[in-house]
């Protein structure tokens, strides 16, 4: 989600320099949507280049696949598309409570995902320093700044 709300500030804030009167309610959601559906794309270049995001970087999460090496840009893409679908319900409000319900169960009980299980793909998680927590914690509440002023 770090890498989600990180994403959505940038486009948004590009919006609302280039067009400050295209934010209105019909619109928050479809550019919520547009954020969402772009993440995918974004994600699978950091994953393939860099082999991390910057929220996997934060929280010190790993995709690795199989092969050990970092995944190609098709792989990582295909697993962003099935994160997108499976996991966030293409980020409809409804359908994503579901959907992120659902792989919360799952991977909850059988310990991977649908699309990692899938796809071969592991998630390596190292121990979180109580910097990174203050950093994430810094940022969660700034953009729950940023959405209470952008309802003002």
């Amino acid at each position: 989600m770090f890498d989600i709300y990180l994403t959505c500030i940038v486009i948004g804030l590009a919006i609302g320099i280039l067009s400050p009167d295209a934010f209105n309610e019909t619109n928050d959601l479809l550019v919520s949507i547009a954020c969402l559906f772009a993440w995918v794309f974004v994600e699978a270049l950091f994953l393939s280049t860099a082999g991390t995001t910057p929220g996997k970087w934060l929280f010190r999460t790993r995709v690795v696949p199989a092969t050990g090496a970092k995944l190609d840009y098709s792989s990582a893409l295909s697993r962003s598309f099935k994160v997108w679908w499976r996991g966030l319900g293409i980020g409809f409000p409804l359908a994503s409570i579901i959907t992120l319900f659902v792989a919360h169960g799952n991977l909850t009980k059988n310990g991977v995902t649908s699309w990692d299980r899938d796809d071969g793909i592991n998630i390596v998680h190292d121990r979180i320093g109580p910097l990174r927590v203050l950093v994430a914690i810094i940022f969660f509440l700034g953009f729950l700044m940023l959405v209470a002023l952008g309802s003002a």
